[in-house]
């Protein structure tokens, strides 16, 4: 399927193709940042670490997808609370955890660098402190859907993305349609500039390295 036959379908279907986006019931003052509909394309959860020499494997699909991102004053939340809260709505959506996280055990920087994190602003993830998790929705039904969560935080704010990939028969013109296990596809971009501490981090986070100015 090419990218523009995926698009069409999708656009018949009159949105990206999700069916419900997922929305977590997050604490009091959460603050949306950003929602971003993707352009159809071939978008992936991880379902195991990266170790060095060997990324995380994947479940990648052809497909559209939503990425959301919130941020929650640290004083009023705590990193375990926010967890315990995206788990339970996972699970009484009916999603499997597929896969869960801390920084060290996900993998760091590799595992890091394979996820589609949304920029600075909307989204700040720290290498040495964040958590995933990777969820399946309802497989083999009609709201089969890929769902991911990164959630990360500074000294004032928690950060949380989520992400929802549509499921495969929303796009499917044929059984060709790819969900298979594979190593992450690594776009190249632009060094960041770096002009402040937030900047540093994400461009290290990024590119694995800064340009500096002057």
């Amino acid at each position: 399927m090419t990218l523009r036959a995926l698009a069409l379908t999708l656009a018949a279907l009159g949105t990206t193709g999700i069916a419900s986006a997922f929305v977590p019931d997050l604490p009091a003052g959460a603050e949306v940042l950003a929602t971003v509909d993707d352009e159809p394309g071939r978008f992936s959860i991880a379902t195991s670490g990266a170790r060095v020499g060997a990324p995380p494997a994947l479940i990648t699909r052809d497909a559209g997808r939503q990425r959301r991102s919130w941020r929650i004053p640290a004083e009023t939340t705590t990193i375990p609370e926010v967890l315990d809260l995206l788990r339970e709505d996972l699970t009484n959506a009916g999603a499997d955890i597929l896969f869960d996280c801390a920084a060290d055990i996900c993998g760091g920087y590799d595992f890091r660098i394979g996820r589609d994190i949304l920029p600075l602003p909307d989204m700040f993830v720290d290498l040495g402190r964040f958590w995933y998790i990777s969820a399946r929705l309802t497989e083999g039904t009609e709201d089969d859907a890929l769902r991911e969560v990164i959630i990360s935080d500074t000294s004032e704010w928690v950060y949380v993305q989520t992400a929802e990939i549509t499921r495969a028969d929303l796009v499917r013109e044929d059984a060709a349609v790819t969900e298979a296990v594979t190593a992450p596809a690594r776009a190249a971009a632009p060094p960041l500039v770096a002009t402040d501490v937030a900047t540093v981090d994400q461009a290290l986070s990024n590119d694995g390295h800064i340009a500096l100015e002057g």
